[in-house]
């Protein structure tokens, strides 16, 4: 039997990604430890509890890690203070990986560097894409490790980014409830949308901020959640078409999945939908406060789903948890 200290039980979990062969998951928590998992052999039937386990832990970061990016041959991890590049083959055979290499956000003083919030790669670019606490975007060449653009309009901090290749457009979304749109050839706002705005979806009572962005594989439609209730828009007409409401709770995270849309937030339940707000299934989870939902896109196609719980909850139908693997500190 797993025995649980207290740090265990407090620990949250902010982000998660599988590998690109998809045989391991990996964990970023609170105390800035990044977590190993063996998902192929946690899948088989009647194993040891040690396969729900770790396979190792080790410390990636001094403070928090937020947030995940991912290259066939790097994981990125971004923090507190700092972005670190960690070789996959590191990650998954070494007991004390160490980053090959280490962005550090522009400062505004000496005595504050802004957290990572949210990375994504540009891929035709090699670009990594940071939204910040400091209410700026920021480009990097990962090539060259050259800082390459610094995006600036959001008036509060930035919760999330995304990358559109079809238009060669960032996405930005953030605590000022604005939904931005970049064009990287200008690094000029071209367009926004204000999802609390919306007679529909606005619950002004509780704030304005978006705090999750999703786009489907054609590029043709957004989701985004909040303090309002998450809503489907058009992108190319930058039309709002559905709202996906959930009267307890606020999204943190949302993730399309084929023909659907996953969302999860501030209760403890995973929402599956259809693309015209239409709600199919929800199923309860171990986190009461959820921040991360990752689809492992290879063989073991499964959903993993973690945060204010020391337990990551898989779902091998993305219709009910099938079991629960175990950070163990």
């Amino acid at each position: 039997m797993t025995t649980l200290t207290r740090r265990d039980f407090y620990t949250t979990i902010f982000a998660e990604k599988f590998s690109p062969c998809g045989n391991y998951l990996v964990t970023a928590d609170m105390y800035g430890k990044i977590s190993v998992f063996n998902i192929t052999q946690a899948l088989t039937v009647d194993i040891a509890i040690d396969c729900k386990l770790p396979l190792n832990i080790f410390q990636a970061h001094e403070n928090s890690i937020y947030c995940f990016a991912s290259t066939e041959r790097y994981l990125i991890s971004g923090g507190s203070t700092k972005i670190h590049g960690w070789l996959w083959k590191d990650i998954l055979h070494q007991k004390k990986p160490t980053p090959k290499w280490t962005f550090t956000p522009p400062s505004s003083s000496p005595f504050e560097t802004p957290e990572a919030n949210s990375l994504v790669v540009d891929p035709s670019t090699d670009s990594l894409i940071v939204g910040c606490g400091d209410n700026n975007v920021y480009v990097w060449d990962l090539n060259t490790g050259d800082l390459k653009h610094t995006l600036r309009g959001h008036e509060d901090y930035i919760h999330c980014v995304e990358f559109l290749s079809k238009t060669n457009q960032i996405i930005s979304a953030g605590e000022d409830g604005l939904v931005k749109f970049w064009d990287m050839r200008s690094c000029m706002s071209v367009e926004q949308i204000a999802p609390n705005e919306l007679s529909m979806t606005s619950r002004s009572s509780v704030g304005k901020w978006v705090s999750c962005i999703a786009t489907d594989k054609t590029e043709d439609w957004l989701v985004c959640g909040g303090a309002a209730h998450s809503s489907v828009w058009h992108l190319r007409s930058k039309t709002a078409t559905a709202v996906l409401s959930t009267p307890k709770s606020c999204a943190q995270v949302i993730k399309f999945e084929d023909d659907f849309i996953l969302t999860a937030g501030t209760e403890p339940n995973v929402f599956k939908w259809s693309i015209n707000g239409e709600l199919r299934t929800k199923f309860p989870t171990s986190p009461k406060s959820i921040f991360s939902l990752e689809v492992n896109e290879h063989s073991n196609r499964v959903l993993a789903v973690s945060g204010s719980s020391p337990y990551v909850d898989i779902s091998t139908n993305f219709k009910y948890k099938a079991f629960s693997l175990t950070v163990k500190g």
